[in-house]
């Protein structure tokens, strides 16, 4: 985990500060990127906190049940994450809009073929977005984000090929199908573990 945070951390800075300055595209500053960082590392803290105390207390109720009581968890906290999450966004964050004009109604008319509403995209105006779009949500939770560096610095036949493309992740249900198998490989790490803890043999050739 400190690894990808730190590797992300790198991109970022090299996408933010050379990239985008290089092509006259970035509006971040160092104290933009200090408080976003502590604010995102605050909502990790919190969040993986409160999963670790559902994981500990689960640990000590189930027993010799411990291995599928905690892969049921598992599926739980990150089925649930994927509902809601999305929600969040839509409804508890400071993402707005979009504004009412010709590029409103045109995407109105592309995202209506997947069963979205404009009232399902949002601009996000944060300076450290690396990304100029993405699509989540399951069944009717579904939403799109564009970067308002999106929006300001492309046609709007850009725009419109771009979000096209986020909806065929929506249309072909990708955002399901990649938390299904998240919670797939984090099974099978989590019964890979539990099968090498139990070979005192596997954990006697590691230096264990």
């Amino acid at each position: 985990m400190v690894y990808d945070a730190g590797m992300e951390l790198l991109f970022r800075l090299f996408l933010l500060f050379v990239i985008e300055e290089r092509y006259g595209q970035s509006r971040y500053t160092s104290s933009i990127l200090i408080a976003n960082s502590i604010v995102r590392a605050i909502i990790k803290l919190i969040s993986y906190s409160i999963i670790a105390v559902m994981v500990l207390n689960a640990i000590y109720a189930a027993g010799s049940l411990v291995l599928p009581t905690l892969l049921c968890l598992t599926a739980i906290i990150v089925f649930v994450y994927a509902l809601l999450y999305p929600l969040i966004l839509l409804h508890f964050s400071n993402l707005e809009e979009l504004e009412e004009g010709e590029l409103k109604e045109c995407l109105k008319r592309e995202v209506e073929r997947v069963g979205l509403s404009n009232d399902s995209i949002r601009i996000c105006h944060d300076p450290s977005s690396v990304t100029p779009a993405y699509a989540m949500g399951i069944a009717n939770n579904r939403c799109m984000v564009l970067s308002d560096n999106l929006i300001e610095n492309r046609t709007k036949e850009e725009i419109v090929a771009i979000v096209n493309h986020e909806l065929g992740h929506i249309a072909l249900n990708h955002y399901l199908y990649k938390t299904l198998i998240f919670i797939l490989t984090t099974a099978i790490f989590i019964s890979l573990f539990f099968i090498v803890y139990g070979e005192e043999d596997i954990l006697t050739s590691f230096g264990f």
